[in-house]
């Protein structure tokens, strides 16, 4: 059986019709507690575990069980070969654009390092996200190292990643 990174179609996360995504969407305009909308890209398909996650970090997603997704198909790709179209919308996301503020944060839910290394540390790190109403998470991974080192280790890429509970997808309630 396939590894797939993220959970399954989420409630407000849909699949877009083919054709109608613009690839490049700009999260740089996304703002904390200010409401995100935009068509991005998840991969999936991996074969193993292995193929998907970084050796040194917990062997799953760094915030758990979410819909992970991102601007960039290339990006996307890396995540396996079946890459969907999603709209994503989130109400009060939590919008990291440095090192300084993944620090913060990764301090906060008491990590170990600058990623979790066990399922605790993603259970802590989400809460901390959960309690304080985020609906999910925009990481912009900054170019400079001297900004972005961190994230640029842990992420790769700018990543959007979505807390809403998997939904039943349309064709599953039996709509054409």
């Amino acid at each position: 059986e396939a590894i797939t990174p993220t959970a399954q179609v989420a409630d407000e996360v849909v699949p877009t019709p083919v054709g109608a995504v613009r690839e490049g969407v700009d999260i740089n305009l996304a703002q904390t507690g200010q409401p995100f909308r935009g068509s991005l890209f998840r991969g999936s398909g991996r074969e193993t575990l292995e193929e998907v996650y970084d050796p040194h970090f917990v062997q799953g997603p760094i915030f758990g069980e979410a819909t992970y997704s991102s601007p960039s198909r290339e990006f996307a790709k890396d995540f396996g070969p079946q890459v969907d179209e999603l709209e994503v919308s989130l109400r009060n996301p939590l919008v990291i654009s440095s090192d300084d503020e993944w620090r913060a944060l990764t301090a906060e839910a008491r990590l170990f390092s600058h990623v979790p290394i066990n399922e605790q540390e993603v259970i802590r790190l989400r809460q901390v996200i959960r309690d304080k109403g985020y609906d999910g998470v925009i990481i912009r991974v900054p170019e400079s190292e001297m900004v972005g080192k961190r994230l640029q280790q842990a992420f790769g890429e700018d990543t959007v990643v979505s807390f809403k509970p998997p939904a039943i997808p349309p064709t599953a309630r039996g709509a054409t």
